[in-house]
């Protein structure tokens, strides 16, 4: 949303953006109980920044590229504090990505094009993982080529390591359909892949660890503790990393459970096999670690950058938690706190089923 007040300032650029920004506006002040704009003011808003966007996106030329992208965003993001629909966001990012490969990738190596490309990019990737299908992010292009000028961040490097792994879950999800002998060396091929991912984000977490301390515990109020960070940034690195390796080694354990033959192979994970009692433990602590987290990234100042962070890491914890036995009884006090913050900070619109859903369903965990 930095890009918002240097996009302003001609006439062509107002009529497209004014009434994406105001959806936007009206959205956020209606957010939550206590909203301070009626929920119907919000949805005309956002019905009438729509029908401007599709007058404009048939027309579209170079020049008015920014404002567009930017007026997609508003609109994306209007989505999904107030959803209209169960298929809403998932429209939205599907739009995004077709306007985004109207451009090859090192059209958004530098300048305006970077820094939306930058912001769209994390919500593409967490599309492909809850849809579990394959990216055209994946690719080395666009992997590299946006980040030729301007240094990819952690988090956006931590999305190179893992952006390939939706296209590996569509294809484990067509074994379904196979004679087993054929799913079964599919879901080898899978699980040597999968392994790999996990011992890139181990070697990518020890390498960009900064100095100093990544997180502390803090306690606010009896019986709550959260995680704190320096910044939003580290923030964000942690929880997803956190999120990731959770899913990439939950799926490496169902396989392994789902094709017996896999077990024979020698699988390591942290150098211990994946169903061994540290690596449960693991998997719970990092769980507890996203519950923890999310206070911080809430906080009123971290505005909407915040919670839409925390969607894809949550939906992961939540996942995970409510799948093994016991594990819901011993979180479920923090659980209910996490939930509790999320409403009162406004952000209730955006939980179905007891998570922050962006309008997806939870990831396979």
């Amino acid at each position: 949303m930095e890009v918002l007040p240097s996009l302003l300032g001609n006439t062509a650029n107002n009529n497209l953006l004014t009434p994406a920004i105001k959806a936007l506006g009206v959205s956020i002040v209606a957010r939550g109980h206590n909203g301070q704009a009626p929920i119907p003011d919000a949805l005309q808003a956002q019905c009438v920044a729509l029908h401007t966007l599709q007058g404009n996106i048939c027309h579209t030329k170079d020049s008015s590229f920014n404002a567009l992208a930017a007026s997609m965003m508003c609109l994306f993001l209007s989505e999904i504090l107030l959803p209209t629909s169960p298929t809403g966001s998932t429209i939205h990012a599907e739009g995004v990505a077709t306007l985004l490969q109207r451009y090859p990738p090192s059209f958004y190596s530098s300048g305006t094009p970077h820094k939306l490309f930058a912001g769209f990019r994390p919500i593409l990737v967490l599309h492909s993982f809850v849809t579990r299908r394959s990216s055209f992010l994946a690719t080395d292009s666009w992997k590299t080529e946006p980040f030729a000028d301007v240094s990819a961040t952690p988090l956006q490097a931590l999305m190179n390591d893992v952006i390939a792994v939706p296209a590996i879950f569509e294809e484990l999800d067509t074994c379904k359909f196979m004679p087993a002998s054929r799913a079964a060396y599919h879901a080898e091929n899978a699980l040597t892949m999968i392994v790999a991912v996990v011992d890139r984000l181990t070697q990518s977490y020890h390498s960009t660890l900064l100095s100093g301390n990544s997180w502390w515990y803090m306690s606010r109020a009896e019986n709550e503790v959260s995680l704190w960070f320096p910044d939003i940034t580290v923030a964000n690195y942690l929880t997803h990393y956190w999120a990731f390796w959770i899913i990439c080694v939950t799926h490496i354990r169902q396989l392994r459970e789902a094709y017996p033959s896999l077990k024979e192979r020698e699988v390591l994970v942290d150098g211990q096999a994946p169903e061994s009692q540290d690596i449960s433990e693991k998997l719970m602590d990092l769980s507890t670690q996203i519950f923890q987290s999310i206070e911080f990234l809430i906080q009123d100042e971290m505005k909407l950058f915040g919670i839409a962070s925390a969607a894809l890491p949550f939906q992961t914890a939540c996942s995970f938690l409510k799948r093994n036995n016991g594990s819901e009884g011993v979180c479920s006090g923090m659980y209910k706190q996490v939930l509790d913050k999320i409403v009162q900070r406004g952000y209730g619109n955006m939980l179905i089923n007891g998570a922050l859903s962006f309008g997806y369903p939870q990831p396979a965990v």
